[in-house]
């Protein structure tokens, strides 16, 4: 009997327990960032390299950069697996200070949260940095939202990013949760593993404490992920239009059980078209009806999340939390 293996919204029959050339290939065009060393020293000369604290910082590069690629395929009608859009997108993840998404401008912009050089970040403060990042950057091709307190409301998104008098600009939505307490709760992951079979997922970020993945798939027993710790040596982009792609391609297979990951997680979904949208918040409220929803969908901005039940973290007004400040699922039927 062989697997059923889901990669970012593609579907692949696999005989037996080995992967098909398919899946190897669709996994190798994903965008792997790792660990890197020997690049352009932080200001006030400080480290080269973001070894034992960058993982998370790398994971939020791989879902950006993915979404980017989705994106631009489509606008330049061309394979990811052109070279020129490989590098296109890459280019604005160097690790040089002049580059948009850049693990320097990533620790500035950190700072304002409390995030520095040399200190990990977890999934809720990655993405509010690469939200302010993509507000920053004039050719970013895409908007970006952060569903906070995990809370998907449609009022908030329509306000920020549906204007009916513009085209509608792709929409990476975001959003931060806590699936348990120390585990994800048991009763939630079959609603995880539906994730990565969404038409519009970008997957997800995690991993275990203190170790950051890029969770991008599932079989039916174990999540698939690409592994930022490989330290590997630095990339010259500034001024180089052929720098070798070889680095960021991951071939090894990654997995581990449900059970093994981190509660503390990022949901990602990419949505190019409106009607993409459209379809998918239908989709998430019919979950939510169903009580096999991750997170709340509500058209109404609401002061609570949800209704607070013992094992619940309610978070207040806050506008930014910080990484223990988690609004928990566990045991909470949405």
């Amino acid at each position: 009997m062989g697997l059923n293996v889901w990669l970012l919204g593609r579907f692949f029959q696999c005989e037996g327990s080995t992967l098909s050339p398919e899946f190897e290939t669709a996994f190798a065009n994903l965008p792997w960032f790792t660990y890197r060393n020997g690049f352009p020293s932080f200001p006030g000369g400080l480290c080269q390299s973001d070894r034992g604290w960058g993982c998370m910082i790398r994971c939020g590069q791989m879902i950006l950069a993915e979404c980017f690629m989705r994106v631009l395929e489509t606008y330049e009608a061309c394979g990811r697996d052109a070279p020129s859009l490989k590098r296109s997108v890459l280019a604005w993840f160097a690790d040089e200070p002049f580059a948009p998404y850049s693990i320097h401008r990533i620790t500035a912009q950190g700072e304002l949260l409390g995030k520095g050089v040399g200190q990990w970040f977890g999934p809720n403060a990655i993405v509010q940095v690469l939200q302010a990042l993509t507000a920053q950057h004039e050719e970013c091709p895409l908007a970006v939202h952060v569903c906070m307190d995990g809370v998907l409301c449609t009022e908030d998104i329509e306000t920020q990013h549906a204007d009916p008098m513009r085209t509608w600009k792709p929409l990476l939505l975001l959003i931060p949760l806590r699936l348990g307490l120390k585990n994800i709760n048991p009763d939630l992951i079959p609603a995880f593993q539906e994730v990565f079979s969404h038409p519009y997922t970008v997957g997800a970020i995690g991993g275990r404490p203190n170790s950051a993945f890029y969770f991008v798939g599932t079989d039916d027993n174990e999540v698939y992920y690409l592994d930022p710790h490989s330290l590997q040596s630095w990339v010259r982009m500034e001024g180089n239009d052929v720098f070798s792609l070889e680095s960021y391609s991951c071939k090894e297979f990654r997995s581990m059980r449900f059970r093994d990951a981190d509660p503390e997680l990022c949901l990602g979904f990419l949505f190019k078209t409106r009607e993409e949208y459209d379809r998918s918040i239908a989709g998430f409220k019919r979950q939510q009806q169903n009580g096999n929803s991750l997170f709340e969908v509500t058209d109404r901005h609401l002061a609570y999340s949800a209704t607070v039940g013992e094992d619940m973290v309610l978070s207040g007004d806050e506008s930014i939390l910080d990484d223990e400040d988690w609004v928990c699922v566990d045991d909470v039927s949405m």
